[in-house]
């Protein structure tokens, strides 16, 4: 009867028993290596859209916040309100479905005259300190007109975002889709701040005596936080990343020592394959019986799965 020889192991027997603590060590190397990666890539989109942030608020609300910080207050009194005719503008943008969107608006110029209250002294009569000839009752404009206050006209804006818009001989602009919205909301913005002879609070530029906002939008602290905080943000991330880089860099710099003091080579070959292959996080162990290797065959009849678990060889061999 002729006796059947098994082929010999395709594999060297493998010394499980010996490696599971050291396949636990690089186990835990390769989570800290990927947590390392994850974190790069979180600082780098917070470095990316903290920027973006920094420059959409430069331009959005520092700005105009900066260049009205020097109007005064004063009290404006309505003269006229005059309508220019409709202006075409586009309202297309994150809040229409339509990026193309066309309206128009009928656009209004409020015309005001105004004073500064602390220019003026009511109590003053006499603001040059000579002695005036006395007058009898029937004439008193003289005193009048030295006790009246310097008034200066100008074009009321509807905020400091106004002044700064490309139709600045309007005093209030909006771009709906509809242009009964627009109508609407620029007859409510007349009843508000257009009606004739009406009295209140607004702020004029000392620079320019045309210039006049009925409100400020954008106030110190506005400025404060727009540039705080996305500042912060950046400066933040841009210290993480050097931290974290170096820490890559010496982990790196660790396991090339490692792989140098124990013979193996991490010489890498000009090719694109083998660079691929040295990317690669399921590299095969390398131990000194042999590499663990990256699968087994279908019929290999083991029962231990140690056997068919592959690593990377040392932490952090990409990038």
């Amino acid at each position: 009867m002729t006796h059947i020889v098994p082929p010999p192991p395709q594999h060297p027997t493998i010394p499980v028993e010996e490696l599971r603590p050291r396949y636990a060590i690089l186990q835990s190397r390769r989570e800290s290596c990927e947590l390392q990666h994850w974190c790069i890539s979180i600082v780098i989109m917070s470095i990316f859209f903290s920027s973006c942030a920094l420059v959409l608020c430069g331009f959005m609300i520092v700005k105009p916040a900066l260049a009205t910080q020097g109007f005064k207050e004063a009290t404006c009194i309505v003269e006229e309100t005059i309508s220019l005719g409709k202006r075409e503008c586009k309202c297309g943008g994150f809040s229409n479905d339509d990026p193309y969107c066309e309206s128009r608006f009928l656009c209004i110029q409020v015309r005001v005259k105004y004073h500064d209250p602390q220019e003026s002294n009511h109590d003053t009569a006499n603001p040059w300190n000579i002695q005036l000839p006395a007058y009898d009752d029937n004439s008193t404009s003289y005193i009048n007109d030295v006790a009246e206050p310097n008034h200066f006209n100008g074009i009321l804006y509807e905020n400091e975002l106004q002044v700064q818009s490309k139709n600045k001989d309007c005093s209030y602009s909006v771009c709906k889709p509809s242009e009964r919205s627009n109508l609407v909301a620029v007859n409510y913005f007349k009843q508000r701040k257009g009606e004739r002879e009406e009295r209140y609070t607004c702020y004029y530029n000392p620079l320019n005596n045309t210039q006049v906002i009925g409100e400020r939008f954008y106030k110190k602290v506005h400025i404060f936080h727009a540039l705080f905080w996305p500042s912060a943000i950046f400066v933040i991330s841009i210290v993480s990343y050097c931290l974290v880089r170096r820490c890559h860099r010496e982990e790196k710099l660790a396991q090339k020592r490692y792989n140098e003091m124990h013979g193996i080579s991490t010489a890498n070959k000009g090719n694109f394959i083998s660079d691929m292959k040295d990317r690669n996080y399921m590299q095969p162990i390398r131990t000194e019986h042999g590499f663990i290797p990256n699968g087994l065959p279908a019929d290999y009849s083991s029962s231990n799965t140690m056997t068919r678990l592959t690593s990377y060889n040392g932490p952090c061999t990409r990038g």
